[in-house]
């Protein structure tokens, strides 16, 4: 007894001594951002005290990026109270980096027991950091380029461009901080000052302007930073867009996706504020619109696939669209009413017709676990007739599995949900993997619906799986009866249900 109590106690003492550790990695650690090997600093009277040079992430396990991510602790809302050489914080659990409170100097941390708070000290005045413009509006995303270096003055820096069409950011020419999207668009408008976010994650910044503009990017160590965007030689008030009833000129709609590099030209709105942009080929890429008259933008878009023929309420900021049922290379007409806020998307050559065209009919397979991922197996080839197909298993076939032509471009999955035997379910168009089981002489039948088979389609098409019709006629194996549930998988004591239950040559629906 006294020697399984000693053990007792000293694994004890081994998670108490584990637990005392915290783990810290960053840019200045040794090795650097390695969460497997992070610098250990040990609890020493109720503190954690350790001295580290730039940004950081700590954790109280070591290993994966997984496991030190899952037992982060960050700073709560990402900010210091900053004071003259100290700074302190709160700590919660999170896991994004912790910055630095004095750039480029020696900070000395000290953490309290329960890791609930964090302050920092360091010696002598921390030196402004330089700022750069970065990304594809302004050359490429290429740190610290002299030609985008921002003027400062105080904490107020400048920089003029002769354009600013693109996705950009700030930075301090590392990409320890930078600053992006710090409200619900990522679009900042001429006269308006616009709050950027520090996060690291944080969206790119997205303008289209094509003259000359200055920005002003006034910067808040720990606090927020905000910039402003004028036009070379124009009123820095912010303009407002045209509401119904006012007068549209000198508005332009643009079109611009996947298919024309993001790069449009625009259409002027007429006097009712609605406008059209013919014959885009947008295909089955993405697009937005672009509200523009020179000085102020907007973007607007839907999260859901666009029907053709269909008005759909589109929002600033609502993101990338796609045209369900559209194929690469397929042309649109765009018409957007201003006043209702709506697009109507019309195939050329198509007239108003919504209707989608045939599904093309090709030779379709299973694949998946049982009959093989990777190449056509002729056992599983499905028999047609008109835009039904028919599959009787020659053997049953485990979870994992999907429809195909023999290729990843053309390929029929699961939903949301997964299939029940003997009920009509909805299959998808480049769907996931079907996780149901089906015994020996179960009979797949897919019916092609008109519109389904094209990327993004809204439409499903129809899958039966009856686990029963035809097995009088198929041969099972000899021995012990197998049953499965109605989903396919396979229950080795039935119970309080229908079953299929196989065995001696044939396969029955039985009630247990």
């Amino acid at each position: 007894m006294k020697k399984l109590l000693l053990l007792g106690a000293a694994a004890l003492m081994s998670v108490i001594s584990a637990s005392a550790q915290l783990y810290i990695t960053g840019d200045n650690t040794s090795p650097s951002w390695t969460p497997g090997t992070p610098m250990e600093v040990s609890l020493e009277n109720g503190q954690y005290t350790f001295t580290l040079k730039g940004n950081f992430k700590m954790s109280t396990v070591k290993g994966t990026w997984a496991q030190f991510n899952g037992a982060c602790k960050v700073l709560q809302g990402g900010k210091w109270t900053v004071g003259e050489n100290q700074a302190d914080g709160v700590l919660v659990k999170g896991d994004a980096n912790i910055n630095s409170p004095a750039t480029g100097k020696e900070v000395t941390y000290v953490i309290n027991e329960d890791l609930t708070s964090i302050s920092a000290t360091w010696e002598g005045e921390v030196a402004a950091p330089d700022f750069y413009l970065i990304g594809g509006a302004v050359g490429g995303w290429v740190l610290a380029d002299a030609v985008n270096k921002m003027t400062r003055e105080g904490n107020v820096y400048t920089i003029t461009k002769s354009s600013l069409n693109g996705e950009w950011k700030i930075n301090n020419g590392t990409w320890d901080l930078g600053f992006g999207q710090g409200e619900a668009s990522p679009t900042p408008k001429a006269g308006v000052v616009y709050n950027v976010s520090s996060d690291g994650g944080s969206a790119n910044l997205k303008t289209a302007f094509t003259s000359e503009v200055t920005i002003t990017f006034t910067y808040v160590a720990n606090g927020q930073s905000t910039l402003l965007i004028t036009t070379d030689g124009e009123d820095p008030n912010p303009p407002t867009p045209p509401t119904p009833g006012d007068d549209y000129t000198g508005w332009y709609l643009n079109v611009q996706g996947d298919y024309n590099s993001w790069t449009p030209s625009g259409v002027a709105f007429n006097e009712d504020g609605t406008a059209t942009s013919t014959d885009q080929a947008i295909g089955d890429g993405e697009f937005e619109l672009k509200i523009w008259n020179g000085t102020a933008d907007s973007f607007w878009g839907t999260a859901t696939p666009v029907e053709i023929g269909v008005p759909t309420e589109v929002t600033e900021g609502g993101g990338h669209m796609t045209i369900a049922g559209a194929a690469a290379g397929d042309k649109f007409d765009v018409a957007f009413d201003y006043p209702t806020q709506t697009m109507t998307v019309t195939k050329v050559g198509g007239g108003d017709d919504p209707i989608p065209p045939t599904p093309e009919y090709k030779d379709l397979y299973l694949v998946g676990t049982t009959p093989g991922w990777t190449d056509i197996n002729d056992a599983y080839k499905f028999d047609r007739e008109d835009n039904v197909y028919t599959l009787t298993l020659p053997e049953t076939i485990e979870a994992g599995w999907k429809i195909w032509d023999g290729s990843w471009t053309y390929n029929f999955g699961a939903g949301a949900e997964q299939p029940v035997f003997g009920e009509t379910y909805q299959t998808w168009f480049d769907g996931g993997d079907f996780t149901i089981s089906i015994p020996q002489g179960g009979v797949i039948k897919l019916t092609l619906v008109a519109g389904s088979d094209k990327k993004n389609s809204s439409i499903p098409s129809e899958l039966l799986i009856d686990g029963n019709t035809g097995v009088e006629t198929i041969e099972a194996a000899e021995g012990e009866a197998v049953y499965y549930n109605l989903q396919g998988a396979r229950v080795l004591n039935p119970a309080n249900g229908l079953f299929v239950r196989v065995a001696n040559g044939k396969a029955v629906k039985v009630v247990k």
